[in-house]
């Protein structure tokens, strides 16, 4: 199997275009007509989006990927990430509950796409930055 190492600026970029798309996911699927009705399913996906960051922020922590934040061993990261995840899915369920059809994958997806996001951007660099294919 072939080694691909993609230069820092590029995975940076990449990271950038997952938070731009995961605003406008965001706002374009889960707002209602008004700005200011702010609904359930609006309240759902921002707080699995942010949960997805900081999970995928401690769990790098955890599995000593990026360096431990001051006063955050790698223990305590990979218990605070476990109780994040465990609050994200208790977010997904209530929407599942609430949410008519369609409407139910949205805090799922934007889950998700903050934590690809995430880790685009805190992802360390190689040392050798080439491209290898």
């Amino acid at each position: 199997m072939k080694d691909i190492r993609i230069h820092k600026g590029l995975l940076s970029f990449l990271s950038g275009l997952g938070w731009m798309g995961l605003a406008f996911y965001i706002w374009f699927f889960t707002m209602d007509a008004s700005i200011t009705n702010i609904n359930l399913l609006f309240a759902y996906s921002m707080a699995t989006a942010a949960l997805g960051a900081l999970v995928i922020l401690f769990i790098l922590i955890a599995f000593s990927v990026i360096p431990p934040l001051p006063k955050i061993s790698p223990t305590s990261a990979g218990f605070l990430a476990g109780i994040l995840s465990m609050m994200a899915i208790i977010f997904m369920l209530l929407a599942i509950s609430h949410e008519k059809s369609f409407d139910k994958i949205h805090p799922i997806t934007t889950f998700f796409l903050a934590a690809a996001s995430t880790y685009l951007l805190l992802h360390p660099e190689e040392e050798k930055e080439e491209w290898k294919l």
